[in-house]
């Protein structure tokens, strides 16, 4: 499997990779499916009908407050109208890389040296926290199988730590 395009996230004010893949709200009327000629039309042949965008879209999120919007989609979907969407349908935990990367993963989301972790349920922001990566990329990189390779050899420090 090929590394996917990821969403993006405006969090404070910051343009963020966001590693986590929340849903688009089903059969909401402001969520328009494009045909592929359409979504050509207006991406050309680009990523978005690559290998690397199994999905055929990437969306664009925003926390604004407590609150999780969707800002925009890119793809086969479009966001209809000017104003942002308040993601009431998703509840889900959103992982947004932090630091130098550790350990990049092929098949996956590559480690990096802290995670800033925010827990959403139904579009509202319950928890937020930074969890620290260097020992569990460590272990990703003593794989050996080719799919997770070393960014650096960092000293443990403890997978899973919330920092205080």
């Amino acid at each position: 499997m090929t590394a996917q395009a990821g969403d993006r996230l405006l969090l404070d004010d910051k343009d963020c990779e966001l590693y986590a893949y929340p849903e688009l709200p089903p059969h909401h009327p402001r969520v328009i499916e494009r045909t592929e000629l359409e979504a050509r039309a207006a991406f050309g042949a680009s990523w978005i009908f690559s290998t690397g965008c199994w999905r055929r879209y990437c969306a664009r999120w925003a926390i604004r407050g407590d609150r999780l919007y969707l800002d925009g989609i890119d793809g086969i979907y479009r966001l209809d109208g000017e104003d942002p969407l308040f993601a009431s349908w998703v509840t889900t935990t959103l992982r947004i890389p932090q630091g130098e990367m550790l350990c990049y993963i092929h098949l996956g989301d590559s480690i990096f040296e802290r995670d800033l972790v925010i827990d959403i349920k139904r579009g509202m922001v319950v928890e937020r926290y930074e969890v620290d990566n260097w020992s569990y990329a460590e272990s990703m990189s003593s794989w050996g199988d080719g799919v997770a390779q070393p960014a650096l050899r960092p000293d443990s420090i403890g997978f899973g730590k919330r920092d205080s």
